[in-house]
């Protein structure tokens, strides 16, 4: 019985350590996100800005030259946000996969009571006899889940 208590909690205090792990790659992803997009969007400006401007040096004679110029600058500047989209997506999905882990890991600190806490004070699993209660299906099939995960 104690064993199993101390497996728990050896468990328990793991799946904290690594619910924690993944909360602080959640947050470095988030904030290298940010920051790309922000190096992004002040490039995108800078060259947008240059292109416009030697452009308009160079055939400011005509109206027509200064419309075709305009459109070529619009249309690099479309090509030059849809490679940023392209990035970002890709930004998204790790960021996605990573909440669904730091999910996962959540949910299985949560399936596992320690001592001192609600569920894990002796009258609370006394009163529904499951001291010596072997893991469920759904506790052996949230652990291969994470198990899956790791690998």
């Amino acid at each position: 019985m104690e064993m199993l208590q101390l497996h728990s909690k050896q468990e328990t205090e793991e799946l904290k350590a690594q619910a924690v792990q993944a909360k602080e790659e959640l947050s470095r992803l988030k904030e290298c996100c940010a920051e790309q997009l922000l190096s992004m969007k002040t490039e995108h400006l800078r060259v947008l800005d240059h292109l416009c401007a030697t452009h308009a040096l160079e055939h400011s004679s005509s109206k027509v030259a200064e419309l075709t110029n305009k459109l070529n600058s619009q249309e690099i500047a479309m090509r030059h946000l849809q490679e940023q989209l392209t990035e970002l997506q890709g930004s998204k999905e790790a960021l996605t996969i990573s909440q669904s882990k730091e999910e996962t890991l959540q949910r299985q600190v949560n399936c596992f009571p320690f001592p001192g806490t609600l569920h894990g004070s002796p009258g609370y699993w006394k009163k529904r006899k499951q001291v010596d209660r072997k893991p469920t299906k759904k506790d052996q099939s949230i652990l291969n889940t994470w198990r899956n995960n790791e690998l």
